[in-house]
């Protein structure tokens, strides 16, 4: 169970599942770059995990229709 932040690994290909996790944000210099095959490209921070009081079976958005919800 990881709590907090997630922060920025450093490095240029990244495919991250935290899922489950108690987690109060993502470092923002994370969520313009082109990981989770896309989805942080197309949604930013979303793209890793859903903002703290929403959520998605999968944990983050990975499609226009799979938004993070209350």
């Amino acid at each position: 169970m990881f709590e907090g932040s997630v922060p920025d690994f450093g490095v240029e290909n990244l495919n991250l599942g935290v899922v489950s996790n108690r987690l109060t944000d993502v470092d923002s210099s994370m969520c313009d770059r082109d990981w989770n095959d896309g989805a942080t490209a197309k949604f930013g921070c979303d793209g890793i995990a859903c903002p703290v009081g929403t959520a998605k079976w999968e944990g983050l958005q990975s499609t226009e229709d799979n938004s993070c919800t209350n």
